[in-house]
């Protein structure tokens, strides 16, 4: 026996309900392109305005160099052991701070008494194992080497670089440009300034530069340049150390 057929009848609130439901897609869906979009866009500012402080950083440490040379002895960066002042740089504002680094320790020709002494002054964990690591490893040539040695954390190393150097090739630091916390942990003593000396040439000295840059919330790394000024006509200065360090 055949069965009866019956008209097909179109059901209007199933209808209705499927052009919902995709409707509701489509709007969830158009707002997931949107969150990825605001995202993105809040991830490309972001990384704008990264690339423009270590820009700015970096600007800062040329300028800053540049002032130097022209002027020698006589820039202000110089009329202080550690000069420190603030520069605008393409919308952002630059730290800057310069030191002699002929005022520092130099870890590759200090004698051990030294490093002990300034090792226990500024309670470094694991002082005897960073002291044997360092002797050991003598020349160190770059401060990436140094981070690198055993018992050296990230704290050891952020408590020992202000006071410290690879490239004064001095075995003790001159006091008139030594940190005053470094003068008082190891007595260094400042000796009179010759009234015969008047040269306004800085050739042969070395010089440690820091600067980080700040556009609204967004900072940079500091940026650390430690350079020697030669002098000469074709070559004015060189590069010992030229590192981004966590702020």
């Amino acid at each position: 026996m055949r069965r009866p057929r019956f008209p097909k009848q179109k059901n209007s609130g199933f209808i209705l309900l499927q052009t919902l439901w995709l409707l509701l897609l489509a709007s969830l869906l158009a707002s997931i392109v949107m969150a990825v979009g605001l995202s993105n866009a809040r991830d490309g500012a972001a990384a704008i305005a990264a690339s423009r402080t270590e820009n700015a950083a970096e600007s800062a440490v040329h300028q800053v160099l540049y002032e130097m040379i022209v002027s020698g002895s006589r820039s202000p960066w110089l009329q202080e052991s550690s000069n420190s002042s603030v520069i605008e740089i393409d919308g952002a504002t630059v730290s800057v701070s310069v030191r002699d680094v002929s005022g520092l320790v130099d870890l590759n020709v200090s004698d051990e008494s030294t490093l002990r002494q300034l090792t226990t002054a500024l309670s470094i964990v694991d002082a005897e194992k960073v002291i044997a690591a360092i002797k050991a490893a003598k020349p160190i040539t770059s401060y990436a080497a140094l981070a690198a040695l055993e018992g050296m954390t990230a704290e050891t190393f952020a408590l020992l670089s202000p006071y410290v150097t690879l490239f004064s090739r001095q075995s003790l630091p001159t006091a008139e440009n030594a940190p005053e916390r470094l003068t008082n942990i190891l007595h260094l003593h400042k000796s009179p300034r010759s009234v015969m000396v008047d040269s306004n040439s800085i050739a042969g000295r070395s010089f440690r530069v820091v600067a980080m840059a700040h556009i609204k919330d967004i900072s940079s790394p500091s940026l650390s340049a430690e350079i020697l000024i030669t002098g000469r006509g074709d070559q004015l200065f060189l590069v010992y150390d030229w590192s981004w360090r966590p702020s």
